[in-house]
């Protein structure tokens, strides 16, 4: 049984929708949570340029000298940038708390409500499975009985058939009994016959029920998208003589 819950494509299927169902419901519930983020910055200036013409000094006064390191044009303010001369750094934080967001709420319920319809399929195609699975195995085993039988019988009729044959071969029987005794065993055969496909069949259902059609036929879908097959398919099944 643990076989054909692990193995089932449809039941693959099913988890797969329920982890997506999952994810996005912590998504969803992520919304209604408060966020705090920490904001870093930095900036390089530069401070260069050239001396105003129009500079006033008042009489009486000094005008303090310039360094030349403030003094130039693009080419000094882009090597100040790259060398980082005057930079200047900022740390904060934004906190977000969202009050009563409704649309934010109706989605986390609308996404509960996709994870627990997701959880009931699952558990439903899992007890579908089940059942499966255990009439597969009932079918199988009435089969094999089935075949069992038509066996037994295919060589009583050959044993029987035999017996009259030699019967006959001693004047002790007729005509018509060996004739009928190879009607009967054609029957049996017949029947081992029907006995014997409707057994193959059962094994077919097993294995589909249980998931594992590839794996006994050595089929493998990987080795079907590169190409490569490590394993011959496997062989009709052949007609067995007890």
């Amino acid at each position: 049984m643990s076989t054909a819950l692990q193995a089932r494509p449809e039941l693959a299927q099913s988890r797969i929708r329920l982890t997506n169902a999952d994810i996005s419901l912590k998504a969803t519930r992520n919304a209604l949570l408060p966020t705090v983020n920490l904001v870093g910055t930095l900036t390089n200036n530069a401070l260069a340029g050239q001396v105003n013409p129009e500079y006033l000094v008042f009489p009486g006064t000094q005008a303090p000298p310039i360094s030349g390191f403030f003094l130039g044009g693009f080419g000094t303010n882009l090597s100040q940038i790259f060398a980082r001369n005057f930079p200047d750094y900022g740390v904060g934080f934004q906190v977000n708390v969202p009050l009563k967001n409704r649309s934010a709420q109706a989605d986390v319920a609308t996404a509960g409500l996709q994870y627990r319809e997701s959880e009931i399929r699952l558990r439903q195609a899992e007890n579908a499975v089940r059942v499966e699975v255990k009439n597969a195995l009932i079918g199988l085993q009435q089969s094999r009985a089935r075949l069992d039988a038509a066996v037994k019988s295919r060589v009583l009729q050959e044993q029987t058939l035999d017996a009259e044959q030699k019967k006959y071969a001693l004047g002790a029987s007729t005509i018509f009994l060996v004739i009928q005794a190879q009607r009967d065993l054609a029957t049996a055969r017949s029947l081992e016959v029907t006995a014997m496909n409707n057994y193959t069949k059962a094994h077919v259902e097993m294995d589909r029920a249980t998931g594992m059609t590839l794996t006994k036929n050595n089929i493998s879908v990987d080795e079907a998208y590169t190409g490569n097959v490590s394993k011959p398919p496997a062989p009709l099944p052949t007609r067995k003589n007890d």
